[in-house]
């Protein structure tokens, strides 16, 4: 797998013809940006993932951020998968399903009042 060779190194995500980066697939990339926007419309954008990742962090409730951005992020990347592996589509909803059930899974294994910010966080901005 580590000598795994792709028929492209382009984003899978979108129709440019631009080669994937980390800040591509994350934050740069169409597709990310329209999830990152369903979740935090006014976010403000940054030069790095780092700077990314704080400007969200401002946003989020305190308690949950870092689990929201990591499981957001994880989803971005379980959609590309799909569409690379499986030649599956690659919409939204694809992601915002990936999304809510990684964060079920994450109230589940959560203390019981960081389960009850996630449940009313996904409730809030996922349904």
């Amino acid at each position: 797998r580590k000598k795994m060779t792709l028929q492209s190194y382009n984003c899978a995500l979108c129709d440019e013809n631009t080669e994937k980066t980390l800040s591509r697939l994350f934050w740069d990339c169409n597709f990310a940006r329209q999830c990152w926007n369903k979740i935090a419309p006014q976010r403000k954008r940054g030069i790095s993932s780092f700077d990314e990742c704080c400007f969200l962090a401002e946003i989020f409730p305190k308690d949950i951020a870092f689990d929201i951005i990591v499981t957001a992020s994880w989803s971005i990347w379980l959609v590309q998968n799909d569409k690379i592996f499986r030649q599956a589509p690659a919409p939204v909803g694809g992601w915002q399903y990936y999304l809510q059930e990684s964060l079920k899974a994450t109230e589940i294994r959560g203390r019981s009042d960081i389960a009850q910010q996630i449940k009313d966080w996904s409730e809030q901005h996922l349904t």
